[in-house]
């Protein structure tokens, strides 16, 4: 396999870097030009020794956009994304931490069909091996299974990319809210089939209430030994359960979600493994005429 780590050293690399960007400003070539000219030169290498978790981003990233952008730097991967009909924004961190192997020495933008990466993972068994490599402007995957035998190879496109990052401004929560991941997928599984909206209440109880608009259904979050609620102060927000169901649905990445939520600011939805990987979703609450 040492054909997948052989192609220039990152001081070559970033010599024939400079020399592309050079080029390009005098012969005045297009910005997207100089990105797929610098995309074919850039080294970016990684191993993963359980798959699963790869296969459940992935999972997720194709649930809520068809094609994002990997943004992979030397501190990690990074995915940013607004939804198609721009309600929610995905925010995933990847830490160099997690992989058995990352490579990657400076900063490249990748554009990829998650839906369809997604489709080859589904194969992928929970306890094999990935490696992962972009070259000639495709990201080429292998999977080894862990019991020896088969070798699984696809290749997907990848396309240079801008990348301009969407941002939700820092605050101060006043309610937060740590649970069982895959409870909190039963509530909304129920809310959902209640109707289109779910409701979110706190009180300085330390109690927070997620129901259905009618009542018809009622689930109590207090602390106990599953669960984490701290109350500032009581806030009331609503929320379309289609969107809380695509969140929900995570589950797998985290044994826990967090929920923060201010008034009158996008509720944060939050899961964590290990410290190494994070994935977010904001979204604004439905404001009632």
């Amino acid at each position: 396999m040492e054909q997948l780590y052989s192609l220039f050293s990152d001081s070559d690399s970033e010599e024939i870097e400079q020399c592309v960007i050079e080029t390009a400003k005098i012969k005045k070539v297009s910005q997207q030009k100089v990105i797929e000219a610098l995309l074919k030169i850039q080294k970016f290498e990684i191993e993963i020794l359980y798959a699963g978790t790869l296969k459940d981003i992935f999972e997720s990233l194709a649930k809520f956009k068809k094609k994002i952008i990997l943004n992979c730097s030397p501190r990690g991967i990074y995915v940013n994304e607004i939804d198609e009909k721009h309600v929610s924004l995905l925010e995933l961190d990847m830490s160099p931490q997690y992989f058995e192997r990352y490579r990657c020495a400076k900063e490249v933008h990748i554009k990829v069909n998650a839906v369809e990466i997604s489709k080859h993972l589904k194969k992928v068994l929970r306890r094999d091996s990935v490696k992962i490599q972009l070259k000639d402007e495709k990201l080429h995957f292998l999977i080894e299974r862990y019991k020896g035998g088969d070798i699984l190879k696809f290749s997907v496109p990848a396309m240079g990319a801008v990348h301009s990052a969407l941002t939700v401004p820092s605050n101060e929560w006043d309610t937060k809210i740590k649970m069982p991941s895959d409870e909190f997928y039963q509530i909304i599984k129920k809310l959902k089939n209640k109707g289109t909206d779910a409701i979110i209440r706190a009180s300085k109880r330390n109690v927070v209430n997620i129901y259905s608009p009618d009542e018809s259904a009622y689930f109590a979050i207090e602390n106990d030994e599953t669960h984490e609620v701290d109350v500032d102060s009581e806030d009331k927000v609503t929320l379309s359960t289609h969107y809380l169901f695509l969140f929900a649905q995570s589950k797998k990445l985290a044994k826990k979600i967090t929920i923060k939520i201010t008034q009158d600011f996008p509720v944060l939805f939050e899961f964590e493994q290990d410290y190494l990987i994070k994935l977010r979703y904001h979204i604004a609450p439905i404001i009632s005429e």
